[in-house]
């Protein structure tokens, strides 16, 4: 089944098109359902009429089939569940509406998720007849290649349903069931693993509290050198009266008071002198040693950095040649920026470049509040390099033309790209 695509102002569209020479009666229950109602994980449908032909428009502003979500993903236990999830929730739905499951469209082309929640929603097409276990054994069949088989509990889940959609008397039931198994076994591991890290903060914390408590052994209060000083300032006073005091009584006759009073601070100047030395020396040792423990820490948690000019950036390959791009080559494609005091470069240095603003699932970020969580991607092939808008809600224009949903656009060398308002040149050398 082949859809269209359409964008106007703010919105965008999927179209789909009565199928053959059966005519859909517009007055048809499943119809006024879909028109009339906002069904829980089916994609918003509005009904128009051109030409004599009765239009499904399909809402998937800011969505992305699954064929454009996982493209560059491999499935783990978590996305699986979330797809198997979706189309339990929409058969749901679609009992409780009273609907032909058999008209729902289940090819992986057609089912979309959001980006901002991770929701999944499907197509419903009144005119569409294909048996609904026999569409959910073609999903799963599309599913298992792209599975992570190094996690073994997406395998598990994956051939799990698989074989079961394989049977005859295969039931939602089974398949819900399939799912609460997982999701149980999902969160015993989780929980062991929380209790692990829970364990291993206590730990962590135990050898903290320790240095915490063993640190002050070390310092020195700030008020010790006054401390000191008082000290040896009474020290040398005490020894003066002293000194006084057996001389007025005849035991140093050899002395004068001016002689004492000389020796004294002479005595009293070269310990404060010794002191200031010992502990400026000191001082210095400890900062030596903590400037070298320091060191060795941020060597030990920071991962060494490329040199861009000696080591190879990437490697582009396709099936007539291999391209490695260094610091200086020049072969290259990138967008340059109309305003590159706000934007930075965008280099195309993949076969598959996403644009956005969301972290998590682009490559390239557009930090402005028009551009969308997905907004566009750039794939390379032979050579050449084709633009896509996502569904983006504000769209992606080439030479001032927007781009419709799933258009590809061939772009050529100095074509003005706008993603949003952030506008760019395209430059192939």
């Amino acid at each position: 089944m082949e859809a269209e695509y359409k964008k106007d102002m703010n919105h965008n569209f999927m179209i789909l098109k009565e199928q053959g020479e059966e005519k859909i009666k517009t007055t048809c229950y499943q119809v006024r359902m879909l028109i009339g109602n906002s069904i829980p994980h089916l994609l918003p449908c509005q009904l128009r009429g051109m030409d004599g032909e009765m239009l499904f428009y399909y809402e998937i502003t800011s969505l992305q089939p699954i064929t454009v979500s996982f493209e560059k993903k491999k499935l783990g236990q978590e996305d699986l569940r979330e797809i198997f999830a979706g189309s339990i929730q929409v058969l749901d739905a679609l009992e409780e509406y009273l609907l032909d499951p058999d008209s729902l469209v289940m090819d992986p082309g057609f089912i979309y998720r959001s980006a901002q929640d991770g929701a999944f929603y499907f197509c419903y097409f009144p005119g569409y007849r294909r048996g609904i276990w026999e569409q959910i054994q073609r999903l799963t069949e599309y599913l298992l290649p792209k599975i992570d088989h190094e996690d073994n509990e997406a395998v598990t889940l994956g051939y799990t349903v698989y074989r079961q959609a394989m049977e005859a008397d295969f039931t939602l039931d089974q398949m819900k069931q399939t799912l609460y198994e997982s999701g149980t076994c999902h969160r015993e591991e989780s929980q062991e693993a929380l209790q692990e890290e829970m364990e291993e903060r206590v730990f962590l914390r135990e050898e903290d509290v320790t240095s915490q408590w063993e640190e002050p052994e070390k310092k020195q209060s700030p008020l010790f050198p006054g401390i000191v000083y008082l000290c040896i300032l009474a020290v040398s006073t005490a020894v003066f009266i002293g000194m006084a005091f057996l001389q007025r009584n005849g035991y140093l006759p050899w002395m004068n008071l001016t002689m004492i009073l000389e020796a004294v601070l002479l005595a009293g100047i070269f310990a404060m002198a010794g002191t200031f030395f010992y502990r400026t020396y000191k001082k210095g040792k400890n900062a030596e040693s903590l400037q070298t423990r320091e060191t060795e820490e941020t060597i030990k948690k920071e991962p060494k950095e490329e040199e861009p000019q000696e080591k190879e950036i990437t490697k582009e390959e396709d099936s007539l040649q291999t391209t490695v791009l260094y610091e200086g080559e020049t072969d290259r494609a990138s967008f340059v920026s109309s305003q590159p005091e706000r934007y930075k470069t965008i280099y195309l240095q993949q076969e598959l470049t996403i644009v956005g603003k969301m972290k998590s699932a682009s490559d390239v970020v557009i930090p402005l509040p028009t551009i969308s969580r997905v907004h566009a991607k750039v794939r390379k092939r032979n050579g050449e390099y084709y633009l896509t808008d996502l569904n983006s809600r504000n769209g992606t224009s080439v030479n001032g033309v927007l781009l419709n949903g799933e258009e590809e656009y061939l772009l050529k060398h100095q074509d003005q790209v706008s993603f949003a308002d952030a506008d760019y040149i395209f430059w192939k050398t």
